[in-house]
């Protein structure tokens, strides 16, 4: 998670690296910030920085090439103990949790950039979500309608501009991605992540099928029982 094989930036000019099949630049020395380091993939921190050890050692912000963001606590260069990873949009949701050496540890809660937490019980990285009720057949409200009161007054458009994004015939739209039930890929996911993924979980391969929306004609043959004053979710 955190490039810990970055050197620290101490010339001026442009530097250049691939990071994830992307070239990424450090900006010249005139336009970084005050107290920042910055490392040649184009993240930079702002925070404890260990001169002996050259690398970030304490408290403080790393920010990441894409702008998504790790605020915690750091040991010799490597995110370890309580910090919070945002990941910036699409994902637009916020981790926060305990670190060892890189890797969410134990995750205490997270929630979307729209205060939407998610209800779970927690183990470690694993997370359970059945008692969570949002978007749900029992209330298909938006989080900024629960949060105000306010209720739908009838179903929504799957875009509020424009046409609905194009699906291809026999994919489904799994938000992170494409989803191909006949491979359990998932393609097409934007950055930070791997452009694909394998959906192991039956469970997760079958929800998908089930409720989400996809490219062949007549997958959707009705809306969900219940209060037609609500939102329904393809």
């Amino acid at each position: 998670m955190i490039f810990t094989a970055e050197l620290h930036m101490r010339s001026g000019g442009f530097k250049r690296s691939m990071v994830g099949n992307y070239m990424m630049k450090a900006p010249p020395a005139a336009d970084r910030k005050p107290n920042h380091h910055y490392f040649l993939t184009g993240s930079n921190f702002f925070g404890s920085w260990s001169e002996t050890l050259l690398s970030m050692d304490g408290y403080g912000l790393y920010t990441f090439p894409d702008g998504s963001e790790y605020r915690g606590y750091f040991t010799k260069g490597l995110s370890h103990g309580y910090g919070l990873l945002h990941l910036i949009e699409p994902y637009a949701i916020t981790f926060k949790g305990i670190f060892f050496e890189e890797h969410l540890n134990d995750m205490l809660e997270m929630w979307f950039n729209d205060d939407l937490h998610a209800e779970a019980n927690f183990e470690g990285w694993n997370a359970d979500f059945h008692k969570w009720r949002y978007c749900s057949e029992i209330d298909r409200r938006y989080v900024v309608e629960q949060l105000e009161g306010l209720t739908a007054v009838e179903p929504k458009s799957l875009k509020t501009v424009g046409k609905a994004n194009f699906i291809a015939r026999k994919l489904y739209d799994a938000r992170e991605g494409l989803d191909n039930p006949a491979t359990n890929m998932i393609i097409k996911r934007p950055r930070p992540f791997f452009p694909y993924h394998h959906v192991s979980c039956v469970e997760d391969s079958d929800r998908i099928t089930k409720d989400c929306r996809s490219g062949t004609p007549g997958t959707h043959t009705g809306y969900p029982a219940g209060n037609l004053s609500t939102n329904y979710r393809l």
